[in-house]
């Protein structure tokens, strides 16, 4: 079930939204509806996802076309193995 997921979701962010930015950028990055939607929870050490890395480059840090596709892979081994119960 993604809604309560989404819910709890959408509260991290509205608490969040005018407070400190890396606070938000972490708190987005540990949420589990962004882990799930993702795909992160496919994101092995010998065969990296890097949809979860993109997307949180494209949408909550440096925009579009801001970024390298070395970043991304760089920034999809980071976060391998990051998961929720």
């Amino acid at each position: 079930p993604f809604a309560p997921l989404a819910q709890k979701q959408n509260n991290m962010l509205r608490q969040q939204a005018l407070g400190s930015f890396r606070e938000l950028l972490l708190s987005v990055a540990k949420d589990p509806a962004m882990l799930q939607f993702l795909n992160n929870q496919q994101n092995k050490k010998d065969s990296p996802n890097e949809n979860f890395a993109r997307e949180l480059m494209e949408l909550f840090t440096l925009g579009r076309g801001h970024y390298s596709e070395s970043d991304v892979k760089e920034a999809a081994r980071a976060f391998t193995g990051w998961a929720f119960n």
